[in-house]
């Protein structure tokens, strides 16, 4: 996490940076592991570089502080592995766990119930539109586990850099 800090502290001061925004969900996150459709790749470690048509993250918080560990197995051992027997677009999910933020940061609040949290970023062959519907009853399957609560499932699509390609469509 050093490091990341360190990074941000000089993309602030060469300006690279806009403090007068709101943030939503800013955090440094531990990566907990992947769970992948296929061993034989792409691996995990390349799942940013790889040219996935699109992303969802959901973003599930555990019953109570303690549960976090038997919520992460229960993700880890059901509830990832039917999701991607249902939606067969998904390539790669991996697991990652908000940590507090550094005091260095002041403009930017930490995220509430961080000890609880579990960020899921599901890695996709076609774009969130196409198999959205198999994401409908993933908040049900959390809540039936008893372990947690899905707070947030949001697709995201890729964007190329530097234009101005999807600005008309929003």
């Amino acid at each position: 996490m050093a490091w990341s800090v360190a990074t941000n502290k000089r993309m602030r001061n060469e300006g690279r940076g806009f403090e007068h925004r709101t943030h939503v969900y800013t955090s440094f996150q531990q990566y907990l592991g992947p769970i992948s459709r296929h061993a034989d790749g792409p691996r995990d470690i390349h799942a940013l570089d790889y040219p996935y048509a699109g992303l969802v993250i959901e973003v599930v918080d555990a019953a109570e502080p303690s549960m976090f560990d038997a919520l992460d197995a229960w993700l880890t051992g059901t509830y990832l592995p039917a999701a991607q027997r249902q939606t067969a677009a998904i390539a790669h999910s991996l697991r990652f766990r908000p940590r507090q933020l550094p005091k260095v940061f002041s403009d930017v609040g930490d995220v509430a119930g961080v000890e609880r949290r579990i960020t899921l970023v599901h890695f996709l062959d076609v774009a969130p539109d196409g198999v959205w519907d198999d994401f409908a009853g993933h908040g049900a399957a959390v809540e039936a586990s008893g372990l947690g609560r899905l707070e947030l499932c949001a697709p995201f699509i890729p964007t190329v850099p530097g234009t101005d390609l999807y600005v008309e469509e929003s």
